[in-house]
């Protein structure tokens, strides 16, 4: 397992792709990487890639850091898809369930939106703020309270692979 992370960290310096890191981990939290099959047990210093699942259990919670220093927080009961973590693009968070917090700090040499939070319902640009977002499945909605910035939302639709676009 340690050759992996080896691999895994050698592989991201070397080929430029973007990665995130758990800075906090409380309770039980799991990972799926691509790939795999089974998740392992998230541990605080574990790195993961682009279209790692991650999944928090009753009473836990993670923190994770991105390259680009943004920072979520996610609540007990969570799951969400760490999508996309491009270098001159936003990253992508799909929310399955649960509950996010996010500190993303603003970007100073351009005003590009650095994250982008998607659920079955909504999608959400952000560039510098702090919010925090949840979905409920069972009630198929979004809810978004902004704490500090502004949060752009939009209304979502599902296309036929499952893909969340925003409509026009």
């Amino acid at each position: 397992m340690t050759n992996f992370f080896i691999l895994l960290f050698v592989s991201t310096s070397i080929y430029g792709a973007q990665s995130a890191k758990i800075l906090l981990v409380k309770g039980k939290v799991t990972a799926l990487r691509p790939g795999e099959q089974k998740a392992i047990q998230a541990k605080k210093g574990d790195v993961f890639p682009e279209d790692t699942s991650i999944l928090t259990h009753a009473r836990s919670l993670a923190r994770i850091k991105f390259s680009d220093n943004t920072k979520i927080n996610l609540g007990p009961k969570s799951k969400v898809v760490v999508t996309k973590m491009p270098k001159k693009e936003a990253n992508i968070v799909n929310v399955l369930t649960g509950v996010i917090k996010a500190e993303v700090k603003k970007n100073k040499t351009k005003n590009k939106t650095k994250l982008i939070v998607k659920t079955q319902t909504a999608v959400m640009g952000v560039r510098g703020t702090k919010f925090q977002a949840a979905y409920s499945p069972l009630t198929n909605k979004t809810s978004l309270v902004t704490v500090e910035g502004e949060v752009v939302m939009a209304k979502a639709k599902a296309s036929p692979a499952k893909e969340l676009t925003v409509k026009e």
